[in-house]
Formats: structure tokens, C-alpha cells, sequence
């Protein structure tokens, strides 16, 4: 008597195969743009009352981008176009400190050192970005604290204060 240990199901159609090691490894590239696609960036920026507000980069009129700080200013419109080009599933590759960009479905075996080095790029990138906000905040701790009379005031108070004014 034959009593089956498992309740095994076959499929004799076609066997399954396993995706190849570059097949994988585009599978991680195309992860990049979706992250990159999805990025929300927020900038302060004043309306035309002079009240300050946050804004998603991508929701910025023209006219304010215009009038972010030009390091700001140089940020938002490098991410923009990474956003851009995330879109259109394209990825950094650097070659000979030559920066391009390609297709991620384009991409061949030979573009690998490329995309490393792209990859090494933004690491240092972001690595001096954090940098440049750490010894920021740090400046910006070390500053004296000097407020106007009416400034010293809560912000609730000073929101009510120049809507009266109005």
C-alpha cells in the first residue's frame, strides 16, 4: 500500500527558472528611480503677505523658485530634474568623471562600473549635503538670539497681530 508523506503539486507545463544574477541585479537598479520618483522635498517659502509656509518642491511657481536662496535655488532645480529623469526610469552612470544617464532597460553588463561609480557619487554627495546642514545648524546655535519686541512674541500672536494690521 502507497501512502503519499506530502501533498505535493507539480507543474509540468514549464519549469520555473530562476531569474539570472543580472536579472537580479536590475531588479535593484530600477528600485532607485521609484525611490527618486517618490521623494518629497519641502522648502520654506514666503507669500506675497510675507507669511512663511512650507511647500512640496514640486508645487513651487516659477516666480518662487526665483526667489529661494541661489544655493536653495540650486538644489530644488537638481533634484526637479532627478525627479525628471526618474520618471522616465533612467539612472546616473559616470564614466572617466564623464556624468550620463540611460534607461534602466537599456543597461548591459558592461554599464555596471558606471552605475558604481555613479552610486559612489551620490553617497558623497548626500555625505557633504548632511555635512553642510550639520555645521549649519551648529553656526546657527552660536548666533546671538536678538528679537524685536513684537518678534519675541508667540507665533499665534504675531499671525493675529498682522491680520489686525490688515
Amino acid at each position: 500500500m502507497h501512502q503519499p508523506t506530502e501533498d505535493i503539486t507539480y507543474c509540468l507545463d514549464e519549469p520555473t527558472r530562476e531569474p539570472s544574477l543580472w536579472e537580479r541585479a536590475l531588479g535593484l537598479v530600477e528600485q532607485d528611480p521609484a525611490g527618486r520618483r517618490n521623494e518629497e522635498l519641502f522648502v520654506e517659502v514666503r507669500d506675497g503677505d510675507g507669511v512663511v509656509g512650507r511647500k512640496e518642491i514640486g508645487e513651487l511657481s516659477a516666480a518662487e523658485r526665483r526667489s529661494l536662496d541661489p544655493a536653495l535655488k540650486e538644489s530644488v532645480a537638481e533634484r526637479l530634474l532627478d525627479r525628471h529623469l526618474a520618471e522616465q526610469n533612467r539612472v546616473d552612470l559616470v564614466e572617466k568623471r564623464r556624468a550620463y544617464t540611460k534607461k534602466v532597460r537599456d543597461l548591459t553588463p558592461d554599464d555596471l562600473p558606471a552605475l558604481i561609480e555613479a552610486d559612489r557619487w551620490r553617497v558623497e554627495v548626500e555625505r557633504e549635503r548632511a555635512e553642510f546642514v550639520r555645521d549649519a545648524r551648529a553656526d546657527l546655535e552660536r548666533l546671538p538670539i536678538v528679537a524685536a519686541e513684537e518678534d519675541a512674541r508667540p507665533p499665534a500672536e504675531r499671525v493675529a497681530g498682522h491680520l489686525a494690521r490688515q
